[in-house]
């Protein structure tokens, strides 16, 4: 079954032309064409950033990972670009997040599931949550919830 072509006819010639001779100007070409995936991602993190990061700091992060992802995109393995490159840009957006915040990892995913939860519950009450109802949201007894 012959594999489908998703990228327009320019810019399949340009990845294969990259492929071969793997340029810089190449690269930041191909980057700039998928620039929007770092924009959708910003879009969808920016309301977890900490406090003292900006967009631009995130998107900076987000390009890192754009970068990242077409130099080692392998469309045998992946044939759609955005697939493959969407979880790199999380990733490198995330490590830019936990370096401004100083927290640890395992701090800095429970900051974040934290505000998910509380996010959602504010939705879902139309009000902001007690400490009580967001500690039996989050399946934790009230001694744990008060030492986070």
């Amino acid at each position: 079954m012959e594999q489908k072509h998703l990228l327009p006819e320019e810019q399949q010639v340009y990845w294969k032309l990259y492929w071969r001779e793997r340029k810089t100007e190449q690269r930041n070409q191909l980057a700039n064409w998928n620039v929007r995936l770092v924009y959708k991602c910003v879009c969808l993190l920016q309301n977890h950033m900490p406090w003292q990061m900006e967009e631009e700091d995130l998107f900076q992060y987000g390009m890192m990972g754009l970068l990242e992802a077409v130099e080692k995109y392998d469309p045998h393995r992946n044939p759609y670009f955005s697939a493959y490159a969407v979880p790199k840009i999380y990733s490198q957006m995330q490590k830019g997040m936990m370096q401004s915040s100083g927290l640890s990892r395992s701090l800095f995913h429970k900051m974040l599931r934290y505000k998910e939860c509380r996010e959602l519950m504010c939705q879902r009450l139309k009000r902001m949550p007690t400490h009580g109802e967001m500690a039996e949201e989050l399946g934790i007894s009230w001694h744990k919830y008060q030492k986070l």
